[in-house]
């Protein structure tokens, strides 16, 4: 990280392999307890299925161009590339409804948009997540949701993991104890994570059932109307410390549209948690937000495309 340093605690070479095929034989284990609930645990395209979800309660994330009434000019017609590039990102009225003269809409078949409630998309954010894991709630878990790796598992985090840290050559090394986290460097980081946040997530979707809450490894959010997305994070803060798990509503972001906005603040500063309020943001390798945001987001990404390749084209 910058400024900062990712510690890299599992360096050898025949830890990181017996790790392996441990894992390899016993994740499918891991992926079935967690399930759908922390998808960073092996169940397949688990990305494109929360932003899927996400587009599926809350069609507007797609790409609305409506804010107080009053419609930008749409992506396409500007030249943009969002619409060439994400055709299903279609202009929404601040109802919910499709605009009729642009074309078809994502499927609005489970939306649950209501205006005037500060419908929206909160994005929250730990810190330091991996580092931070209770490692000895971690190690329980993995006791009686993954048993047959719980042994490997147990013998790799029963002692402190040491960390050499070179300085300067000449100089005597500092050496670290690792007693918490997720040491970076396993093999098992991700499906341990995973694991070990699952009963919080299990929870958190059950106290909370109103709001749509994926979760992909220390990425979580909640879909839905601001009261709801409020109380999950309330909730994150009251429980979430248990499992090493410590939100920072500081880094935290809620996407709405511009006149559901005043709604959302007013219930998140009820339960005293200031965050920050977004058109657009990026969110797992996609986009949640209005047209013009992502259009943004994707003329970013394509310029940065075009430099990579001339600067190959320029070495071949």
């Amino acid at each position: 990280k910058e400024p900062g340093v990712r510690p890299v605690g599992i360096g050898e070479i025949w830890m990181r392999l017996w790790a392996h095929c441990v894992h390899a034989e016993t994740k499918k284990d891991a992926t079935r307890e967690c399930a759908n609930v922390q998808l960073c645990v092996g169940l397949r395209s688990g990305i494109e299925g929360i932003l899927h979800s996400v587009r599926s309660v809350f069609p507007q994330s797609n790409g609305w161009t409506k804010d107080f009434g009053d419609e930008d000019e749409c992506p396409e017609e500007a030249g943009g590339v969002a619409q060439r590039l994400c055709p299903s990102a279609m202009p929404f009225n601040p109802n919910g409804d499709v605009d009729s003269d642009v074309g078809a809409a994502p499927d609005q078949t489970h939306s649950r948009y209501e205006p005037n409630t500060g419908f929206g998309c909160a994005l929250f954010d730990a810190s330091n997540g991996f580092n931070r894991l209770n490692r000895y709630q971690m190690l329980w878990t993995v006791h009686h949701l993954w048993r047959p790796a719980s042994r490997f598992v147990f013998n790799i985090h029963r002692h402190d993991i040491i960390c050499i840290v070179r300085t300067s050559p000449g100089q005597e090394a500092k050496v670290l104890h690792s007693r918490e986290g997720i040491t970076q460097g396993g093999v098992m980081g991700m499906s341990l994570y995973g694991i070990a946040t699952t009963p919080l997530a299990k929870q958190m979707r059950s106290d909370i059932p109103e709001a749509l809450v994926p979760w992909y490894a220390d990425d979580s959010s909640a879909v839905g109307k601001s009261s709801d997305a409020a109380r999950s994070l309330k909730y994150l803060q009251d429980r979430g410390p248990k499992y090493g798990y410590y939100p920072e509503p500081a880094k935290c972001v809620y996407i709405c549209k511009a006149e559901d906005e005043e709604c959302a603040r007013a219930d998140f500063e009820r339960l005293g948690l200031n965050i920050k309020y977004s058109r657009g943001e990026q969110y797992l390798g996609g986009f949640v937000g209005s047209a013009k945001e992502k259009d943004k987001w994707i003329r970013d990404k394509v310029d940065k495309w075009v430099q990579d390749v001339r600067v190959m084209a320029g070495v071949a």
